[in-house]
């Protein structure tokens, strides 16, 4: 069981309509889930009613839009393939950003340790940021 639940963001501008796109996650000892998304713009992959984002609300600024209370359930074990973002980043619980530069594909992952494990390891071991190749 993680002791905080760990926020991260993702940000990268739209493959097809060049405009900011960013989501939070929320990780904690149950999986990955996304829980908003901004962005400014229409078109090509991106939503179009907050259907999309079940459970969402919708709030429309000047910056754009943005979906929060998403609650959509991604998994234990994400992959991030910042090479293929323009301007791909990756912040991890207001601490570390990881860039392109970083890494061509990173894997966010919970894991289930005992307490034995958690005490004699680094947080690390609960939750990996980790490159793969």
């Amino acid at each position: 069981m993680l002791l905080n639940d760990i926020e991260v963001r993702l940000s990268f501008i739209h493959s097809s309509e060049l405009t900011p796109w960013s989501e939070t996650w929320l990780v904690d000892g149950s999986g990955i889930k996304l829980t908003e998304v901004c962005y400014s713009g229409g078109g090509a992959g991106i939503p179009t009613l907050a259907s999309d984002l079940t459970g969402g609300k919708v709030d429309v600024t000047q910056k754009g839009v943005c979906v929060h209370g998403v609650n959509r359930e991604l998994g234990s074990k994400v992959y991030v393939a910042l090479t293929q973002m323009k301007e791909g980043r990756l912040i991890l619980g207001g601490g570390p950003e990881l860039v392109v530069r970083d890494s061509p594909l990173i894997a966010l992952e919970v894991k289930r340790a005992s307490i034995l494990e958690f005490l004699t390891h680094s947080f690390a071991t609960i939750f990996e940021a980790t490159p793969e190749v």
